[in-house]
């Protein structure tokens, strides 16, 4: 078995970086008159897999981002923890492994640019959007990581989570079936989670 392959296996913490990959990389700016307000857009099938098989396999999620926001809302929402990092996005992570009882080689990481690499030097693992910095996919690539073929904010995240299900054989879907709450309906209902 390979090192990457029991890193799948037995991390703890997957650490997902907002900008670029919980979202994708652009600003909507939305006016009213003479007010501008931002906007954000998420993808329901990375939420939904958060939500649900991250939340399955006992993997504590944590996104990070320069500031709170919109992404702090909607990492609320799927019950992930948001780390708002300012301009040292990796001491904050650094700062809150430990509170949980984490360290880096418990980390799988999700990024997108060079920014990301010192996090990723020392994560277990590391994964990318399709769209990340081409520097990025080749260091990605040379720790024989993973590469989505989704974009950031498009699906990569649950592409990420489901390749960690397969590796791992997680019978998600057997399990999800077998929960009587999916056929009574009170199950998995409420859009602004998925």
């Amino acid at each position: 078995m390979s090192i990457q392959t029991k890193s799948l296996i037995s991390s703890k913490v997957l650490v997902i970086h907002a900008g670029g990959v919980f979202s994708p990389r652009q600003v909507l700016l939305l006016q009213n008159g003479n007010e501008v307000r931002q906007a954000q857009s998420f993808d329901l099938h990375d939420g939904l897999a958060i939500n649900e098989l991250a939340h399955a396999m006992n993997l504590k999620v944590f996104i990070v981002e320069g500031r709170p926001g919109l992404s702090q809302y909607r990492a609320n929402k799927l019950r992930a923890e948001f780390i708002a990092g300012g301009s040292d996005k990796f001491n904050a992570v650094s700062d809150k492994l430990p509170q949980y009882g984490f360290q880096w080689s418990d980390v799988l990481l999700m990024g997108d640019d060079l920014r990301d690499l010192h996090s990723m030097e020392l994560a277990a693992f590391v994964a990318c959007p399709s769209d990340a910095s081409k520097d990025l996919q080749r260091y990605v690539a040379s720790r024989s990581g993973f590469v989505s073929s989704f974009a950031g904010g498009k699906g990569a995240i649950r592409e990420f989570i489901e390749h960690i299900a397969e590796v791992r054989q997680f019978d998600y879907l057997s399990r999800y079936l077998q929960d009587e709450r999916v056929f009574d309906g009170e199950m998995r209902n409420d859009t602004n989670i998925s």
